[in-house]
């Protein structure tokens, strides 16, 4: 398992209906400059943008 890219645990919770957004499942994850951009499509069919940075290993949730 390559640690270099493990996130911390989110706590971040849908803008729609409040589930966690780290329960949703996940549609793609695309490499840029930034880290990762990861999609994920939560139980009420809203999709949340997340980019997990590199030099901090952290999750900002858009």
């Amino acid at each position: 398992m390559n640690t270099a890219y493990r996130e911390e645990p989110a706590a971040a919770s849908c803008a729609r209906c409040g589930w966690p957004t780290s329960e949703g499942a996940v549609l793609s994850t695309h490499h840029t400059s930034e880290g990762w951009v990861r999609y994920r499509r939560c139980a009420c069919g809203s999709v949340a943008i997340e980019v997990v940075q590199l030099d901090d290993r952290r999750t900002v949730h858009a």
